[in-house]
């Protein structure tokens, strides 16, 4: 994904152990570890609903406008799957999609 994904994605670390430590109810109930995970898998979710969101309004209406954003956003989805082994055969089937939908 490049330096300014790198840069991006180390700016978000950042920002969220800055929040997670300015919020007593947040880390009353999380770990710092548990925190990241909930938001990784937020993160996730939302990716992969943009995807299929981006799909869905191409069959529905037939506007390619949004196709091109399919691949970046399952780029992020199997980016924060990496450090999760829990889902590895998810993210290398999405990894085979890509491949051979967008190469």
């Amino acid at each position: 994904m490049g330096f300014l994904f790198s840069l991006a994605r180390e700016l978000q670390r950042e920002l969220t152990q800055k929040f997670y430590h300015s919020q007593p109810l947040v880390y009353k109930h999380f770990s710092p570890d548990q925190y990241q995970q909930t938001i990784d898998y937020t993160v996730i979710q939302r990716k992969l609903h943009d995807a299929g969101a981006f799909v869905y309004s191409h069959r529905l209406t037939g506007n390619e406008r949004y196709l091109k954003y399919i691949p970046p956003a399952i780029h992020m989805a199997i980016d924060r799957m990496e450090q999760y082994p829990s889902l590895h055969s998810f993210k290398e089937l999405l990894v085979k999609i890509l491949v051979k939908k967008y190469a």
